[in-house]
């Protein structure tokens, strides 16, 4: 799910709430979620584990996240990636 989508089913005070538990403010968290920021590799995997996986870290770094979490590649779910470029990259 996309943290969008997330930020959408939870009241405002479980945004806030979910804020404090990955460690940033609700202003950054919105930021992330409409996509004006990119999480820190930090940031999005606390979002994956504090959502209880319902946020992936592909959510919230979807340019890179098969470099950082290549153990996560063909995960249910994941996006399909270029092997040539994870190859390359290692």
């Amino acid at each position: 799910m996309k943290l969008i989508d997330y930020r959408k089913r939870v009241k405002p005070n479980e945004w806030a709430e979910f804020a404090l538990a990955v460690g940033t403010t609700v202003g950054h968290l919105n930021n992330v979620a409409y996509g004006l920021r990119i999480a820190s590799a930090a940031l999005a995997r606390r979002i994956a584990d504090v959502s209880k996986g319902d946020v992936a870290v592909w959510e919230t770094r979807p340019e890179d996240w098969h470099l950082i979490w290549p153990e996560l590649i063909g995960a249910e779910g994941a996006p399909l990636v270029d092997q040539q470029e994870t190859r390359d990259a290692a």
